[in-house]
């Protein structure tokens, strides 16, 4: 019969829908950590001069390499300097109120929500100001017996001061210079 089905290939199943069961998925916890973050820490220029701008540069490198956000605190040890506002994981402070001697220099990183919180430090030196002393007397040249007044300015990179010594005189004078912005004493 030409309108008979063909026969069916004998590799041919016949499938049926078979109602499927109902299943609960349970939820599982998954735990994503903040990413590691590392600071680079320099100041420039290192060793510097008392009273010369000392430029500190922050620079966060985070384990999963975007960037971090935030501020980071500057301190001299526990003395805290200011802080610098992020920008593309890194900021700088120019600081110029640091004490003679070598300093600790310390950066605090808070984290942010996406980075751990970190720590670095490094040591700056700080040189003492160079100083330049001038004796002038007036008049110059005197004659013997004339009143002459002595001027001694001191000059460094952290202030300057005058004083001047007037008649009479006798033995040798010594000065000692106080840390300026406070009383200079003459000895004679």
């Amino acid at each position: 019969d030409p309108l008979a089905p063909a026969p069916r290939p004998p590799c041919y199943r016949e499938h049926r829908s078979v109602p499927h069961a109902t299943s609960t998925a349970t939820a599982v916890p998954l735990t994503v950590n903040r990413a590691i973050s590392t600071i680079a820490l320099s100041g420039t220029p290192n060793p510097a001069t008392k009273g010369t701008a000392v430029t500190i540069r922050v620079a966060i490198t985070t384990g999963d390499g975007s960037n971090a956000t935030g501020s980071v605190a500057i301190s001299d040890g526990t003395t805290p300097l200011g802080s610098c506002t992020l920008s593309s994981s890194s900021c700088s402070l120019p600081v110029s109120t640091l004490a003679v001697g070598t300093r600790t220099i310390v950066a605090s990183f808070p984290g942010d929500p996406v980075h751990l919180p970190a720590t670095a430090s490094y040591a700056q030196t700080i040189a003492p100001a160079v100083t330049t002393t001038r004796i002038t007397s007036t008049p110059n040249p005197s004659a013997l017996g004339t009143s002459v007044t002595f001027s001694v300015s001191v000059t460094s990179g952290d202030g300057s001061f005058s004083i001047s010594i007037r008649p009479p005189f006798t033995g040798t004078y010594r000065f000692a210079i106080a840390p300026f912005g406070r009383a200079l004493r003459l000895r004679s």
